[in-house]
């Protein structure tokens, strides 16, 4: 098996390498917010759209063009099973997702550096943040990897795994990191100005609902940042088990796909 999966790291230097691409350029963005644009913001909410960039370069590189006959004989020359094979293929892509959202993650507490410094306050339950900070990017990343490959073993062509790839993606790049907020605790306070403002909140947060009360304060609710790593915890699982599904489908889909090859 590792002859097979050492095989499969060599094929697909080209995906490691795009992938290493995109993330030359998220840095070279974060570099300039550093340096000219302190806290734009620009590169942390890229990083919830970026895994998808990802997906797409590992649904070219995977089953779309590799399920053919050739493959599944070859692999029956290494006195492998289609699970053993399946595995080998997969390990790459997946190890590369990994080390992918840990980059993401890195390259935007880059893009921070001088943030702290602006005094401003900072709200680490804004969809942005939690999409582009811990444990978020590396599972997305993850689960885009998976909707590559069964994109892959159910198209077998590249144009229509990666059209799948991108659309999926976009909609959890744009709107996943919010879908489980509802779980999230969520604590209220007042306070007065012109409008409401989060450096205003009795601790820092992201506002969910504002209303005028008679005393000419606000009466807010929000989700405060101390709530952080419990939606990390929560998206993690979720998208680590949606993963999970869908590469125990790839794997039944490839196999009975496997027989009918040969």
């Amino acid at each position: 098996m590792l002859k097979v999966a050492l095989h499969y790291f060599k094929i697909d230097r080209a995906a490691w390498l795009s992938c290493a691409a995109i993330l030359v350029l998220l840095a070279l963005l974060a570099a300039y917010e550093v340096n000219f644009k302190p806290y734009l913001g620009m590169t942390e909410m890229l990083a919830g759209i970026v895994p998808m960039f990802a997906g797409i370069v590992w649904a070219v590189a995977l089953f779309s063009k590799e399920f053919e006959t050739k493959s599944v004989v070859w692999s029956l020359s290494q006195d492998l099973s289609s699970s053993k094979w399946f595995f080998c293929r997969i390990i790459s892509p997946l190890i590369s997702a990994l080390i992918f959202g840990a980059c993401v993650w890195g390259i935007v507490e880059v893009s921070q550096l001088r943030s702290d410094g602006l005094n401003q306050v900072e709200n680490m339950m804004s969809y942005s943040y939690i999409a582009g900070h811990a444990l978020y990017p590396a599972v997305v990343t993850v689960l885009m990897v998976s909707v590559a490959s069964i994109a892959g073993v159910v198209f077998k062509k590249s144009i229509p795994a990666v059209a799948v790839t991108f659309a999926l993606g976009l909609l959890v790049g744009t709107t996943g990191a919010s879908w489980l907020n509802p779980l999230l605790p969520v604590e209220k306070g007042e306070f007065s100005g012109p409008h409401p403002d989060p450096a205003l909140l009795p601790v820092p947060g992201d506002i969910l609902e504002a209303e005028p009360i008679e005393t000419g304060k606000y009466l807010v609710d929000f989700y405060p940042n101390s709530a952080f790593w419990e939606a990390q915890t929560l998206y993690a699982l979720m998208w680590l088990l949606l993963s999970l599904i869908i590469l125990v489908s790839t794997l039944f889909l490839f196999k009975r796909a496997s027989k009918k090859a040969i």
